[in-house]
């Protein structure tokens, strides 16, 4: 919900950046550098009042791009930069420039942009601090972002250290598709978490839309567990009630619990929301492979645990399920559990 409120806020802001209308983006095409970046600014404020915007530079060059330089935002309620854009480069119908001497932005280019979002101990995001922008008419362009990065930060306090989530190497490309639709289709990185790739799409009006993807190379372990306890308080929380019965002690120079399990495993997922009286639809389905559990409870060690589990809103699957020790292997043909029983027990 977070992310998606804040990629429909950025993508208006990235939108009105350039956006100058009418015959004033032909008079600024003729002044300065100063007077294009004053212009803009003026724009911003007009479209987004009280934003904290600041712009290095801002000029046409020779194939009547706009070019955007050192742009950054921040807002009122957290002193991190929200958005950090080095360079942007807008692309403009060249023909409605001449003969008309109007702005019809066709494509936008971010490069290197970083979208820092905070979640603060409170449990307030720095993105609500940000102004609402006023709607606009104009059509939307093809936004495209190469090498950019997403930082998710979340903070517990003064006396602790935040945990930092950072998809790096970001590529992401929108292709509008109707009057308030975009396409959309994505990879990143994530260190110690694997590999994403997205597709799908979003209308920015009715705020419906599906995507699925894949996650790759993604290892289960002590760390994975550790960042999703520093994500979520209250996940840490019910892990913490639960192992004391599960006979698991923490570790006495982190204080974290391990589960004792080790994969590595690929995910497909799928959400969507295509009308707004539903809630919206989810399917997760991991493929399970070199796995490892060892557990005080079991009398040894298993080894090359392979399986599925598939997770949607009504259940959750657990499908060929195979595990070794040495001569011995232990198989599980399909078993379901409802979300009904999940919730029943506290885990959804």
């Amino acid at each position: 919900m977070v992310v998606r409120k804040t990629f429909q806020w950025c993508l208006l802001i990235l939108i009105s950046l350039v956006i100058t209308g009418g015959s004033y983006g032909y008079y600024l095409w003729m002044r300065s550098d100063d007077m294009i970046k004053a212009g803009i600014l003026e724009k911003i404020e007009n479209h987004v009042p009280g934003l904290m915007i600041d712009i290095d530079r801002a000029q046409f060059d020779f194939r009547r791009r706009v070019r955007i330089e050192g742009c950054r935002i921040q807002t009122v309620n957290h002193q991190d930069t929200i958005i950090d854009l080095p360079e942007v480069v807008v692309t403009l119908n060249q023909e409605k420039m001449a003969r008309h001497q109007l702005i019809d932005v066709q494509k936008i280019v971010l490069n290197r942009p970083q979208l820092v979002l905070v979640r603060m101990a409170d449990g307030t995001w720095n993105w609500e601090g940000l102004p609402e922008p006023i709607k606009s008419d104009n059509p939307l362009p093809e936004l495209i972002i190469e090498r950019g990065s997403l930082s998710l930060k979340f903070e517990h306090g003064p006396q602790n250290v935040p945990t930092v989530i950072t998809l790096q190497n970001l590529d992401l490309r929108l292709i509008p598709s109707g009057a308030s639709r975009y396409e959309i289709e994505g990879h990143t990185s994530i260190p110690q978490a694997g590999k994403l790739e997205i597709a799908g799409y979003w209308d920015l009006d009715s705020k419906l839309g599906s995507v699925s993807g894949k996650w790759s190379q993604l290892e289960f372990g002590p760390d994975l567990v550790r960042l999703a306890t520093g994500i979520s308080p209250e996940l840490e929380s019910r892990l913490k009630k639960a192992f004391p019965s599960l006979q698991l002690q923490p570790n006495q120079s982190t204080g974290m619990y391990d589960l004792g399990i080790s994969a590595q495993m690929d995910i497909q997922f799928s959400l969507s929301r295509l009308r707004r009286e539903e809630a919206p639809q989810f399917q997760v389905l991991t493929h399970l492979r070199e796995g490892k559990f060892k557990h005080p409870l079991l009398p040894f060690p298993l080894r090359n645990i392979v399986g599925k589990v598939l997770i949607d809103n009504e259940s959750l699957q657990v499908q060929n399920l195979q595990a070794h020790n040495g001569e011995t292997s232990f198989a599980l043909g399909e078993t379901i559990t409802s979300a009904s029983d999940f919730r029943r027990r506290g885990f959804l």
